[in-house]
């Protein structure tokens, strides 16, 4: 996106919130005028009108109410911090908008570059998203190692799809040195948290393996091995983040808790400010 592929020194942290929310107004002109497609990556309450003619082929209709349920963009119970569009949305964290996706500084980060990958609209997890925007969350996913390889970071992505009603893929980098550590620290944390770790295959897909509404924890990690647990009750939240602070990795074991890691609204912007100028030699949107 143009407007935030622009000089610091022309344009102010301030005025690229400020694209945000009009990007996200824009869309919702579009909708207005009749362009539902482009503006239901905004606004997740829009309804396709169903077509008047043609009859179902029952043969498909599990595949087609799966591909429904995965094309479908929910309304949120409540307040969600992570809508673009919606007010709760911390627009001064944001590093960069394609269609369907954005990528945005974490809150209470691991490190500076610790980011997330979310989608625009409202979709709860990677198995229920529809294909574009997992397509789209691929390509960021890939731009991301390409940029932390350039500074001698691997990067370890997870996400919890438990107690959060909006997809978060969490992109943790960490120094190549301590590769050969971090399949052991996930697997020791799990054994100290009684989680029982599966490995599935490299090149499995997430929703070739878990049914859309059922909680999981998904991690993949740079040497290419894909760790899930099915949750079926009790699971840490910060699960991810305790795996990656522990001695073998980050060192940081008092940043368990994002409440802990807390920055200032300056100090965030800054890091977003750096961020961006390191992500735009990939910007493919």
């Amino acid at each position: 996106m143009l407007f935030l592929q622009t000089h610091e020194s022309h344009v102010s942290s301030s005025s690229i919130e400020e694209c945000c929310v009009e990007l996200a107004r824009f869309r919702f002109v579009c909708t207005q005028s009749g362009f539902v497609a482009m503006a239901q990556q905004y606004f997740f309450d829009l309804k396709t009108p169903e077509t008047s003619s043609g009859k179902k082929r029952h043969a498909a209709g599990d595949h087609d109410s799966q591909k429904k349920k995965q094309q479908k963009s929910y309304q949120p119970s409540g307040p969600c911090w992570f809508c673009l569009a919606s007010p709760e949305a911390e627009k001064h964290l944001v590093v960069n908008i394609a269609s369907h996706s954005y990528l945005t500084l974490a809150k209470g980060p691991l490190t500076p570059q610790h980011v997330l990958i979310l989608p625009i609209g409202h979709h709860q997890s990677t198995a229920s998203a529809p294909a574009e925007t997992i397509q789209e969350i691929s390509k960021y996913k890939e731009c991301l190692k390409k940029m932390f390889k350039l500074q001698g970071l691997s990067t370890v992505f997870f996400e919890r799809n438990y107690k959060t009603q909006h997809l978060q893929i969490q992109a943790v980098p960490v120094d190549n040195e301590k590769v050969d550590s971090i399949k052991a620290s996930f697997v020791d944390c799990a054994k100290k948290n009684k989680i029982e770790l599966h490995e599935i295959p490299k090149h499995s897909d997430i929703k070739q393996v878990v049914p859309v509404g059922v909680p999981y924890f998904y991690a993949e990690l740079p040497s290419g091995d894909k760790l899930l647990h099915r949750i079926s009750k009790f699971f840490p939240i910060q699960f991810g983040r305790e795996a990656l602070v522990g001695p073998k990795l980050l060192n940081k074991p008092e940043s368990v808790d994002w409440k802990n890691c807390k920055y200032t609204k300056d100090e965030e912007t800054n890091m977003t400010k750096n961020l961006r100028k390191l992500f735009e030699p990939f910007d493919f949107s």
